[in-house]
């Protein structure tokens, strides 16, 4: 399976090519790992195209809520994403005022998929 997409910034615009402004874009593996990551900086409802897609913010967050949880609500996710296989792992990393998530997936081809987020 190819994927192609627009490459996003760090902060989530469409990257654009300084010179002349055409838009940059993103293939195969690096495709797939940027759409896990917009996944997960995703919340739950916040897209009116597919109100499905995304964490759903109140399994990541209030009294009681274990990493348990927060990585079962992560494989749910991933493994919603186009290219993307199976979930081989998830870790993740709790302050008291920060997540940090890190993934394993495999791609469609057997292509070992890495990213992370935090928030």
């Amino acid at each position: 399976m190819t994927a192609t997409d627009f490459l996003l910034t760090d902060a989530g615009d469409v990257a654009l090519n300084g010179n002349n402004s055409d838009f940059l874009y993103v293939s195969d593996l690096d495709a797939i790992a940027q759409g896990c990551t917009t996944r997960l900086r995703l919340l739950r409802g916040e897209w009116l195209l597919d109100t499905g897609a995304g964490l759903d913010f109140d399994r990541l967050t209030g009294a009681g809520i274990t990493d348990q949880g927060i990585e079962s609500e992560v494989r749910r996710v991933l493994g919603n994403v186009t290219g993307v296989a199976t979930v081989v792992s998830v870790t993740v990393s709790r302050t008291d005022r920060s997540v940090r998530i890190d993934f394993e997936a495999t791609g469609d081809l057997g292509d070992l998929i890495t990213g992370s987020v935090e928030a």
